[in-house]
């Protein structure tokens, strides 16, 4: 509503504080209520889940939201604000034994959060209470930690994906340099942000993507020019960048690291979509860990591969649930007629 009150057309005169807070506010909550009413009687028949997950508003305070779905729809339910608050596995399970209440206990199937320590305390608080509620790890966030593990074991892709967040930076801090490699190339360089799902991958794909721009770009005469009429540390910075574009061993290892996490990023895609994907994840995994093996083995980095198995299975381990095993065996995929006659989707 605030980002949209400078639309307003001209001649507009807004309603009144109290009108606006009393009695448009009731009005608007009686007029939700009423379009949620087809929803929540597919509760009862269908089941639910509740997906929460922090967030921010504009005024950038700390939020924790509720958002209930099943096969029908999802619905975004509402969002406490946590200012002040510790968010611990006490106070989580709080919050959330409060939305169940508030969906009612019959209709819930399962609870669906961050992997995280404080959220694993609450689940040991909410299957006490309610005994027939699934609590499940957020598949995306667990893959999305495997990336940081990766560059938190392996100095080679960390240095290399700072490398190359090194590049990006500098381009998009400086106009000049910024505005000359959009000559050359059609594409942005990304500046991912913290909350990103699997920066890591993001960064250097689009940065092999620009390759040959940003080669271009340090050989114009424009650019030496302008390197030229900088103070001395800005050429130091600069010319550390250009040995960095211009270090093939440097490109190889992204093309390595890109060829090792490509699965990952693919599978994070997957379950980052819309549908149901609880089925597919045993799988899929199993996929993604034979895809994985088959390219390390040609791969400059084919001797850790150890390591990055061990990665895998630790995360893989904190993630499956019996929910998982259940929704498996229950999937149409693999045992229906239909399902089976029917092509493989091309990748």
């Amino acid at each position: 509503m605030i980002s949209v009150i400078k639309n307003a057309p001209d001649g507009y005169k807004p309603p009144s504080c109290e009108k606006a807070r009393i009695v448009l506010h009731d009005e608007c909550v009686r007029d939700v209520e009423k379009e949620l009413i087809p929803i929540k009687e597919t509760w009862i028949t269908q089941g639910v889940s509740i997906v929460s997950d922090g967030c921010s508003n504009v005024k950038h305070k700390p939020l924790i939201n509720v958002l209930a779905f099943n096969s029908h729809v999802a619905t975004f339910m509402y969002a406490e604000d946590f200012s002040g608050v510790e968010k611990s596995g006490v106070e989580i399970s709080k919050f959330l034994l409060g939305a169940i209440d508030n969906i009612g206990p019959s209709n819930m199937l399962q609870v669906v959060t961050d992997n995280v320590a404080n959220c694993k305390a609450a689940r040991r608080e909410i299957e006490r209470m309610h005994k027939h509620i699934f609590w499940s790890p957020c598949c995306v966030h667990t893959l999305n930690l495997i990336f940081k593990d990766l560059a938190k074991e392996f100095y080679w892709l960390a240095e290399t994906y700072m490398r190359g967040k090194g590049i990006v930076k500098y381009f998009i801090n400086h106009t000049h340099a910024l505005s000359f490699c959009r000559e050359n190339s059609t594409l942005e360089l990304l500046k991912v942000a913290k909350t990103c799902f699997a920066p890591h991958y993001i960064v250097l794909k689009r940065l092999i993507e620009c390759r040959e721009a940003l080669s271009t770009t340090i050989v114009l005469n424009l650019w030496r020019e302008w390197v030229k009429n900088a103070d001395e540390p800005t050429r130091i910075v600069k010319a550390k960048i250009i040995d960095t574009i211009k270090d093939d061993e440097f490109w190889d290892d992204v093309k390595n690291i890109l060829a090792i996490t490509k699965p990952i990023f693919l599978l994070l895609k997957f379950y980052d979509g819309e549908g149901p994907k609880m089925g597919e994840i045993y799988e899929r995994m199993d996929n993604m860990l034979g895809e994985i093996k088959d390219v390390i083995r040609e791969n400059k980095y084919a001797s850790y591969y150890p390591q990055v198995e061990k990665i895998l299975l630790d995360r893989w381990e904190k993630m499956t649930i019996p929910l998982h095993c259940l929704e498996f065996a229950l999937n149409p995929k693999y045992y229906d007629k239909y399902c089976l006659a029917k092509l493989a989707p091309v990748a």
